[in-house]
């Protein structure tokens, strides 16, 4: 694939209608690439976005969690870290009762959510054969651009 900036208006918008007709006729990646979009607005919520994001991601493409993993380009060993920290008491997958719950306590949470956005393609491409999987760098860029603020202009 070619570099997402060298691309014509005509291209992206051919890009961008691509992924909508396919978000649109199929539900688990629609909430998987509504939850990575939860992540990047809400930071000290994006945790609990991912982790629900990445079960959607399972069911729909029928896999498990290693390759998950394989598909997002992580190790296994991380995902089990990622999936301990989303699953302590004081994380963020559930509700507890005293409401006390610690937030963002995750160190490279701005990259995981790129990671993730990354798997969302490389599982399309479990389900399409068809689909031509963007570069790590392109799926950065992508990321970067649906940020909602520029912290240093």
């Amino acid at each position: 694939m070619r570099d997402i900036e060298e691309k014509g208006e005509e291209q992206k918008i051919e890009y961008l209608t691509d992924w909508y007709k396919f978000i649109c006729l199929n539900d688990l990646f629609r909430r998987a690439a509504d939850d990575a979009y939860s992540a990047l607005l809400n930071p000290v919520e994006s945790i609990f976005y991912m982790y629900r994001g990445m079960e959607w991601l399972l069911r729909a493409g029928n896999i498990g969690w290693r390759e998950l993993a394989e598909d997002i380009g992580v190790t296994f060993n991380q995902i089990k870290e990622f999936k301990r920290i989303a699953n302590v008491e004081l994380g963020q997958r559930h509700g507890i009762e005293s409401a006390r719950k610690m937030r963002a306590q995750i160190r490279q949470c701005g990259m995981l959510v790129a990671d993730f956005v990354y798997g969302i393609c490389k599982v399309r491409k479990r389900v399409d054969n068809n689909y031509e999987v963007p570069t790590p760098e392109d799926v950065s860029k992508i990321v970067m651009k649906a940020l909602p603020i520029v912290p240093y202009p």
